[in-house]
Formats: structure tokens, sequence, C-alpha cells
């Protein structure tokens, strides 16, 4: 489940490259088996539902003709394809892996042609759990073979089982608390289902180019937060976002050169629909390898509210005519106001010796479910956390952080920080740690446990 945090690529051969799977067991995967509505496969329409109402559902308009599916654990994902048939569908998935499963509308396969010359490859919704409120199927190594999810419902935003969730969790190989709390953030990785963000007709990953849309929360985490040797958390504890960016990970995006903390770009536009119709604009002022950066335009709007759920539109008109105008729905994040419900994230404790030299650093894992906030067991950080590592930033030498990443990141751990490489590691010289988690979704918290400049060093640690 382990991923390191390298781009994901999403390169796959033309056709149909899954369907030499369908209906095969390969050694460890699963074979989900689930059968459609008798009604909707003689062709009525599915439950209709107004794409600004529900931000989650790409289209309604359109009945689904084929099937996708991704492991969203794979840092070199790919969608896969297969014939939605009238009747029991099968998929193979692989276990160890969390698989979101999409119903398209393609107008290729609708017309027999090799691609659609009017309309976009659209997503009508998702595999759904209900029982367990889950978008996706979470597979662990230990997970049966067979997984019977029965006959689908329509809801508004896709298809669903209600398959016993004691049952479902067995078959997944979770226990019911982890399979129930994941369910308060597998939504978040919905956005995995957008095969077509150009809206030309072809999937994205046969035209050679990947992406990643992500939000990366600045969030304080002071040492007098939580009682780190009771792990629990302060009484009146909440989440303090100090700074927000959207981030655009592109592939190619030849026509933008570098440009960092520039004026604001005006070629560069972001927008967001939001459920009830309302939009929101954000600007970019930073293009750096591959990615673009996006904050409100109105740089006196408050962040609190962000990151948004909803449809994000980008304009990039000097990049190459495949990637200049996209589309990006499904987008849902976990909020800092909302406790971020179903993320593990670590608390941590730092030792210093009489010198104010950082020599050593231990952290333990939280999370908050429905009863409040409580240690994270090792399963349920493997199942959100892509990686996790210490970030320090210097005073004396910003934007030249000093880094250390634990073997092991998804345990609480400890580790002694006795490296030259740590020399400069005086609280007296420090702007602030931070604590870097990147979640399944690639979204990436910046959790500020130090200073920003203000707070006494005496909050960094505690001496040995």
């Amino acid at each position: 489940m382990k991923a390191s945090y390298i781009p994901m690529l999403c390169f796959a051969l033309f056709g149909f490259d899954s369907c030499s799977l369908v209906g095969m067991v390969l050694n460890g995967s699963t074979k989900i088996r689930f059968s459609i509505d008798e009604a909707f496969s003689r062709g009525m329409s599915p439950v209709s539902v107004n794409t600004v109402d529900h931000p989650r559902l790409l289209d309604s308009a359109s009945l689904p003709n084929e099937l996708i599916w991704i492991d969203a654990s794979d840092p070199l994902a790919t969608i896969k394809r297969a014939t939605l048939s009238a009747g029991i569908n099968e998929l193979t998935l692989v276990k160890g892996g969390v698989h979101l499963v999409g119903f398209v509308y393609n107008p290729a396969t609708a017309r027999s042609l090799s691609r659609s010359m009017t309309s976009a490859i659209l997503t009508v919704g998702n595999l759904q759990i209900l029982t367990a409120g889950l978008d996706s199927v979470p597979l662990s190594t230990i997970a049966d073979d067979t997984l019977e999810l029965g006959q689908l419902e329509e809801t508004g935003t896709g298809y669903g089982s209600t398959v016993d969730v004691g049952s479902i969790s067995t078959a997944l190989g979770y226990d019911e608390t982890s399979i129930e709390l994941f369910g308060t953030f597998d939504n978040t990785l919905m956005k995995f289902l957008n095969p077509d963000i150009n809206s030309d007709g072809q999937f994205d990953q046969y035209q050679f180019f990947s992406w990643k849309f992500r939000a990366i929360p600045y969030v304080d985490l002071k040492k007098t937060d939580f009682d780190f040797v009771n792990e629990v958390m302060s009484p009146d504890f909440t989440f303090r976002m100090t700074d927000f960016q959207y981030v655009l990970d592109l592939s190619n995006l030849s026509g933008y050169p570098i440009r960092e903390s520039t004026p604001e770009l005006d070629d560069i536009s972001m927008t967001l629909i939001r459920a009830d119709g309302s939009t929101r604009s954000f600007s970019s002022n930073w293009v750096n390898n591959g990615q673009v950066y996006f904050r409100p335009t109105e740089y006196t709007e408050s962040i609190s509210d962000l990151p948004e759920d909803g449809a994000y539109y980008i304009s990039l008109p000097k990049a190459p005519e495949a990637v200049r105008n996209l589309t990006i729905t499904n987008a849902v994040f976990l909020k800092p106001n909302e406790g971020f419900i179903g993320l593990p994230f670590p608390i941590i404790h730092v030792t210093v010796n009489e010198n104010r030299e950082t020599t050593g650093i231990a952290w333990k894992w939280m999370i908050r479910d429905a009863s409040g906030y409580r240690q994270a067991s090792q399963e349920e950080v493997a199942l959100n956390i892509r990686s996790m590592h210490f970030s320090w930033e210097l005073r004396e030498n910003m934007g030249a952080p000093i880094i250390f990443t634990p073997a092991d990141y998804t345990v609480s751990g400890e580790a002694s920080l006795t490296s030259f490489i740590y020399d400069s590691l005086v609280a007296e010289n420090l702007q602030c740690l931070f604590i870097d988690c990147v979640d399944l979704g690639w979204n990436y918290y910046k959790f500020n446990y130090y200073m920003n400049g203000s707070d006494s060093p005496s909050q960094y640690g505690d001496l040995e």
C-alpha cells in the first residue's frame, strides 16, 4: 500500500488494455462481481441529477457504456477499461490496492469509432458500497479471492451495493471500524475518475500526458496542542490554517518557463463552480517545473473555507493545445475546519541538548473519528498516507530545508539525529519545522510545528 512520493505517470497501450483480465482471477487478485438493474440494462435513463446540484457527478444525461477502474494507491496508476454489460459484470482487481470504479459514457464506443469527434468522455457515476459509506474498493493483501456485490442500486452519484457491512469488511480484509472510517476519506479520491480532462473525446493517458490536482494546506500544530506521552489532543484543539494553495502538476507545460514569485500571471486562470452554481476565481503567480500554483484572485479573501469541493476549470492559453483548457470534476477535499476527519496525522516530540541543538525526534500517529481524536493504527496510516517526512527551515538559509525521512513512516517511532547533517538545527536558528504528509489523493499537508519566527524557542523541544 505504501508508495514513494513520485509523479504519477499515466502511459498505457492503445485500446482496451484490460479486457484480457476480465473474467480471470490472477495470483494476488480479487474478482468482484455485480449486476445492473434490469430496467437500466434495457436502456432506461439513470436517475436524473444536475451536475451543479451534485458536483461529484460528472454527467447524468448519457447512459454509461463502459467501466473504468484505477488503483489510487499505485503511483504509476493507469485507467483500465471494459465494456459495461447488461446483467453481471466482473472485474479483476489487485489485492493491496484502493480501487475506484467508474461508469463511463464514451461517445466513440456508442458510435463504434476510435474516438469521439463531438464530445467528451464522461463519468456518469461510481461504484459505491453503501453500507460502509465507501466510494472505493480497498482490498487488503488478505482479501477474499471473490467479492460478490450483488445487484447495484442507483444513487444520486453512482451505483451502490447494499451488502452487509460486516460481510464486506471481512471480504475486503479490514476490520469494520477501519473500513467505515476510510469511508469518510475515500470520496476525496473521486478525482481519479476524470478520464478526459481536456474534453477532446480521447482518454488522456493515450495522449501521453499525466496530471495531478491537489490541495496544500499549511496548518499550525503546536507543542501545546497535545499530550505526546498520553497520546491525547488538548480539549480546545482545532487545526489552524495559516496558508493555502492549489497545485496542478502537468507533464506537458512547455509553453510556460519557470516563473517564481512573479506578479499575477494574467494568462493563467482557474474557476471553481460550487454545488449551488456560484463561482470563485483563482489566479497563479508561480509556475515551477511542471507545476502551476493557484491562490484566490482576491488576496484579501479568507482562506478558512478552503479547499472547496466542486468542479475546477483551468485555462493555460500558452500551453500545448492538448492541455490549454482542462476540467477537473469530482474534486472533494478534507477540510481543516472540520478536523480532517479520517486523515491520520503525526504528533511529535523533539529532544534538544543543553545547547538547544536538536538530538532526536519521535512521532505518533493520531486520527479523528466520529468520537474524537485517538491513536491511528498502522493499517489506517498505510491506507491513507503515501509519504511523511520532517523538514526544518533555517533562518540563515531559507529555501534549503534539512530533511529527515523515517525508514517506515506508517508506524510510530523515534530517531536520533546525531549526524553532522543536523548540526545546524539549533532552536534559535529555526524558522519552523514542517511535518510533510502526502495522502492517497496526492494532497500535501504541511503541519507547521514550530515558530513562524515569533514563538519562543522553549516551545520547540524538551531537554534530554
